[in-house]
């Protein structure tokens, strides 16, 4: 990564702490009363990349995404700004930037809410981000595709990266996550580099049954 430019893609996601201090339970029904004392954001998803990129001395860092509306999008620009990142930032109003908030009484946590929309981005958003990779692959010596699952990353757009860095010197990594939602790591074809959890690449092959050096003959 020393001295390279790298080009990261996918999912923003905004994490909400909110720290609260725990009352009791409601007399009403059973539920754990808590008084939120204070609120924290923290940049995740593919914008953590870019951190981790700047971090390991990537000279130049570029940063693909869609987002929604609000204020949560000026966060997320504020905080690439302090990396330096070329930021392409395209907004689809019918997703908004995901949110996850965590409620926590101490060092427990009571409650995630996701605020998620996870279909895929258009084909005409598709299109657009596509262009603009292309032009960005001629000053690129790395692509990141960070897929977090939740609609930045269509077949058709990732095809489309893996061709039009074909023909040029990029080193081509991918990540697929599978957590709370299902993700396919097989999917990214001609990788130089995939990096995956074994529930990962089992969840990709749909086989619980098979030793992990047979697994991982077949990802390749």
């Amino acid at each position: 990564m020393r001295h390279k430019n790298v080009l990261v893609i996918d999912d923003t996601i905004v994490d909400q702490y909110a720290y609260c201090n725990a009352v009791g339970m409601s007399q009403e029904d059973p539920t754990i009363v808590v008084t939120q004392d204070e609120l924290k954001l923290f940049l995740d998803g593919a914008g953590i990349v870019v951190e981790h990129a700047k971090y390991l001395g990537a000279k130049q860092v570029s940063y693909f995404s869609a987002v929604g509306q609000g204020a949560h999008p000026k966060f997320v620009r504020q905080r690439l700004s302090e990396y330096n990142a070329r930021s392409f930032f395209y907004e689809d109003g019918t997703r908004p930037t995901i949110i996850k908030t965590r409620y926590r009484v101490g060092s427990k946590t009571l409650l995630r809410v996701n605020e998620v929309r996870s279909h895929d981005i258009s084909e005409a958003l598709q299109t657009c981000i596509g262009d603009d990779l292309k032009k960005a692959l001629h000053h690129v010596d790395v692509v990141l595709s960070s897929d977090f699952n939740y609609g930045m990353l269509p077949q058709p757009l990732v095809d489309d990266i893996t061709a039009y860095a074909a023909a040029k010197p990029v080193i081509l990594a991918a990540d697929s996550q599978t957590s709370s939602q299902v993700g396919d790591i097989s999917r990214f074809k001609n990788m130089h580099l995939i990096t995956s959890t074994e529930r990962e690449i089992r969840v990709a092959h749909k086989n619980d049954k098979d030793g992990l050096v047979i697994l991982a003959q077949k990802l390749t």
